[in-house]
C-alpha cells in the first residue's frame, strides 16, 4: 500500500483523497454539519439548561448529520460512484477497473479503506468537539460517539465495494440496493433493531452523561454486530478479489 495511491486522481482510484471532487464533498458536507451546529446551538444560557436538569442535545444532532453523510460518502466510495469519469459512464464502452481490484485486498484495499474512514473524519472534528464541550459530553462518550461514526462509516465503505465488485460502478441495481442497504441500517433499525441502531446509540451517548456503565448494555451490540458485519463483507470482498484476479491471469 503506497501513499500515491491515496492521492492519484486517475480513472483507476475509487476516490482519490485529494481529488476535486473528494474535497468539494467534504466542504459541501462540512458547511452542512455547521448549519446544524447552528440550527441546533443552545442560545439560552448553559446555566438555565442545567438548572432545569436539561442537557442540550446539540452534540446528538452535530454528531448523527455527520454520521449520516460519512455513511452515504462512504458507501458512494466504495461503489466507485466518485471515481473520475464517473458522469460520463455512458461514453465508455468498456468499464475501466480499479486499483482496488487489481491488488491483493488485504494489502491495498482494506488498508486504503481504513485509512479513508479516519481522514474523512478529521474535517468534522472540531465540529464535532464544540458540541461536544456544550452538550457537556464526557470524553469517554465523545470517543465513543466517534468510534460509532468510524464503525458505521467502514461497514458502508466494504459494503459499497462489495456491491461494486458483484454489479459494477453504473448498475442501477447496485446503486439501489446500496441506498436501500443504508435506509434500512440507520432508519429501519431505530424500530426493528434498536439495539444495533448507530444513531440511538449516540442518543444515549448525549442522554445518559453520569452512567458510564450504560455503555456495555446498549454499545457493546452495536459494535459486535457492526464488526461482524464488516468482516463478513471483507471475506467476500477477499474472495472475490481472488476470483478477478485468477481470471485475469489466465486470460
Amino acid at each position: 500500500m503506497r501513499l500515491a495511491y491515496l492521492i492519484n486522481d486517475s480513472e483507476q482510484s475509487l476516490s482519490p483523497f485529494f481529488s476535486k471532487r473528494m474535497l468539494s464533498i467534504l466542504f459541501n458536507s462540512v458547511l452542512i454539519v455547521c448549519g446544524v451546529l447552528l440550527l441546533f446551538w443552545p442560545w439560552k444560557n448553559l446555566v438555565s439548561f442545567i438548572s432545569q436538569q436539561k442537557i442540550p442535545l446539540t452534540f446528538f444532532h452535530v454528531c448523527t448529520t455527520t454520521l449520516v453523510i460519512l455513511a452515504y460518502i462512504h458507501l458512494r466510495c466504495g461503489g466507485g460512484e466518485i471515481m473520475k469519469g464517473n458522469y460520463y459512464a455512458s461514453t465508455y464502452s468498456k468499464e475501466v477497473s480499479s486499483l482496488a481490484m487489481e491488488q491483493n485486498f488485504f494489502k491495498y484495499g482494506l488498508v486504503e479503506f481504513a485509512a479513508y474512514v479516519i481522514l474523512l473524519l478529521l474535517p468534522f472534528l472540531p465540529l464535532l468537539i464544540l458540541a461536544a464541550s456544550v452538550s457537556v459530553i464526557p470524553l469517554l462518550h465523545f470517543l465513543n460517539a466517534c468510534a460509532i461514526v468510524l464503525a458505521t462509516s467502514f461497514l458502508c465503505r466494504v459494503f459499497g465495494f462489495f456491491i461494486y465488485l458483484v454489479r459494477g460502478r453504473f448498475s442501477s441495481l447496485g446503486y439501489f440496493c446500496s441506498r436501500i442497504f443504508l435506509a434500512l441500517y440507520l432508519f429501519a433499525t431505530i424500530t426493528l433493531a434498536p439495539a444495533i441502531n448507530p444513531i440511538l446509540n449516540i442518543y444515549r451517548f448525549n442522554k445518559n452523561l453520569q452512567n458510564i456503565g450504560f455503555f456495555v448494555e446498549n454499545a457493546l451490540l452495536f459494535y459486535v454486530t457492526t464488526l461482524g458485519a464488516s468482516s463478513v463483507f471483507i471475506a467476500l470482498n477477499y474472495f472475490l478479489i481472488r476470483r478477478h484476479l485468477r481470471k485475469s491471469g489466465s486470460e
